[in-house]
Parts: C-alpha cells; sequence; structure tokens
C-alpha cells in the first residue's frame, strides 16, 4: 500500500506532470485504499498481522483492535444519523 501512495505522491510532484497519468493513478490509489478499509480488507490485514507476528515469536492476540474498531464505526454512523 505505501508504494502505491509513494508513486501517486512522486507523480503529483514532479515538475513534468502528466494529469492523465496522475488521474490514473490516483484513482488506483483511491481504490486501494477503499480495499483496505473495507471490513474484508481489514480482516486481510488482521490476518497477515497474525501471521507475521507468529513468524517472529510475538504474541499475535488481535481481538480487542477489531472490537474497537467495529465501535469506532458504530458510533460515527451513529452520529452522522443524528
Amino acid at each position: 500500500m505505501c508504494d502505491e501512495i509513494n508513486i501517486s505522491s512522486k507523480l503529483l510532484q514532479s515538475p513534468s506532470l502528466d494529469l492523465s497519468e496522475a488521474t490514473n493513478q490516483l484513482n488506483i490509489t483511491k481504490k486501494l485504499l477503499e480495499d483496505y478499509r473495507s471490513e474484508e480488507g481489514f480482516k486481510k490485514t488482521l490476518k497477515t498481522a497474525k501471521e507475521v507476528a507468529k513468524k517472529v515469536g510475538i504474541d499475535d492476540k488481535f481481538d480487542s483492535l477489531q472490537r474497537s474498531r467495529r465501535k469506532a464505526i458504530s458510533r460515527s454512523k451513529n452520529s452522522l444519523q443524528s
């Protein structure tokens, strides 16, 4: 993910900016971020984090992070409806 964001950043800072190319790259980055922020993207990231934690021999318990994220999302949705 950081690679795509870095590519977009460098492209936008280029003195020879091509608007068409920049638009395409920003759309790719936007899609990547939308996918990452989805429930499925969060689950995939959590799974990857657990796998990495196991490989390096550290605790892989991230359950509290998942619960607090869901609560934060619920609170955000409720505040928008008010």
